[in-house]
């Protein structure tokens, strides 16, 4: 990953100041991130949203989708009870094919948060859970 990026992007500087395993592949970053499953284990996945750079520094994206990749396929984020987390979820099944192979993976979630204006605003949703 770019230091440089890093270094100049205020929500990519918080996301590895907060601990964060992000890492820049083409024009995405992916996040590894805890979550729960339905069965109530804690399991790393990976949200993976587009990348909008702008000189040396990040800029607002160019839409708000952001893509889960869970620890199994096909496996969706839950709330500490295991039930899905609906109210974030807006398309289950095959993401586009550049984020596909760019994770090496074939199934994908897709989530939505509208208004994000950084990378790190689209993972907003999943922080305060």
């Amino acid at each position: 990953m770019s230091r440089q990026l890093v270094s100049h992007s205020p929500d990519l500087k918080r996301l590895q100041n907060e601990g964060y395993d992000i890492e820049i592949r083409s024009n995405f970053l992916l996040v590894k991130v805890p979550y729960v499953t339905a069965s109530k284990a804690v399991a790393i996945g990976i949200l993976i949203s587009e990348l909008t750079v702008s000189g040396n520094t990040t800029g607002a994206p160019n839409n708000h989708v952001v893509h889960f990749v869970g620890a199994t396929d096909g496996e969706v984020p839950c709330d500490n009870h295991g039930h899905t987390l609906d109210d974030l979820i807006n398309q289950a099944g095959q993401s586009p094919a550049t984020v596909r192979s760019t994770v090496s993976m074939r199934r994908c979630l897709t989530c939505i948060r509208s208004s994000a204006d950084t990378a790190a605003d689209l993972l907003a949703p999943l922080w305060h859970r």
